[in-house]
């Protein structure tokens, strides 16, 4: 993307600010949450460890929504420039990578990559959709969701760098870390399509969705040639199939005994059924939910 392009950089500001005022409220209601937790608590270790992650996210409120702001803002401007590369997780990371690094990054990755996980299974439909609209306002000309500058990978590395200012405990942070991934994950989808009305409102275009092709196992058989089931009838028994279809003449007739007639079943009234059809159905798709939440 062109930084200096006003509409693209004002389109993801906005969205920015939706993502910052919707973290900001579920903050404050994971510090009441926290409270909720600790009187239930049948431990008294629990209770303790819940009463501090909430006394430490209301005492420095304002350093959360400030840090998280500013984490934000960075990164999702570093992902902007054209020469970025996107950054690995930590799934991706090697140990060799990781024994370089000390026990405070291991565990800012881990739980960052926690919560942003948290957000992309629960927000999979609508960052698909969001993704479409930041590949047009990148340039990109395809919807990528690994240049997507507002994946949950982004919000969840904010979150924990937001959460690591406002305590010190280890504890604490794990708490805060958990309570806020799961809260996150439940309120995005309704701000994903916040940002996506945004976006149709600056008449921002999707780019159409397509499929990236990737290395794996069976890329090496020849496509030209495909062995089926069918092709070992024919070969067994001397018949056809037909391109896959039953019912043509001679071509794997079922006879069902009913006048000596041949075809999709006798009819009543002596009647017989025509050529049977392909399996050529559309299948849809089954259990998809459309954005918000």
């Amino acid at each position: 993307m062109n930084q200096t392009d006003p509409r693209a950089q004002a389109a993801f500001d906005a969205a920015m600010n939706h993502i910052k005022t919707t973290t900001a409220g579920v903050a404050d209601r994971v510090s009441d949450h926290l409270g909720l937790l600790a009187s239930a608590a049948a431990r008294i270790f629990d209770r303790d460890a819940l009463v501090n992650a909430q006394l430490d996210l209301r005492r420095h409120m304002s350093t959360f929504v400030l840090v998280f702001g500013d984490t934000l803002s960075k990164k999702i401007t570093r992902e902007l420039n054209p020469g970025h590369e996107p950054g690995r997780s930590l799934a991706e990371t090697d140990w060799q990578s990781l024994s370089l690094v000390d026990d405070s990054e291991v565990e800012e990755r881990m739980f960052a990559d926690r919560i942003g996980q948290a957000i992309t299974h629960a927000c999979e439909w609508e960052l698909r959709e969001v993704a479409s609209y930041t590949g047009q306002l990148l340039g990109l000309g395809r919807a990528d969701h690994d240049r997507n500058p507002l994946r949950g990978e982004m919000l969840g590395a904010a979150a924990y760098r937001a959460i690591a200012n406002v305590t010190n405990d280890r504890e604490s942070r794990k708490l805060l870390a958990r309570e806020l991934g799961l809260a996150m994950a439940r309120v995005m989808p309704g701000c994903y399509a916040d940002i996506l009305k945004d976006f149709r409102a600056r008449g921002v275009q999707p780019v159409g969705l397509t499929v990236r092709g990737v290395e794996g196992p069976g890329n090496e058989l020849n496509r030209d040639r495909v062995i089926s089931g069918y092709d070992t009838l024919s070969r067994d028994t001397g018949m056809t199939t037909g391109g896959g279809h039953f019912g043509s003449s001679g071509s794997g007739d079922f006879d069902t005994g009913a006048g000596g007639h041949s075809g999709g079943g006798a009819r009543p009234g002596g009647g017989s059924g025509g050529s049977g059809g392909g399996f050529g159905g559309n299948f849809g798709d089954a259990g998809a939910r459309g954005p918000g939440a």
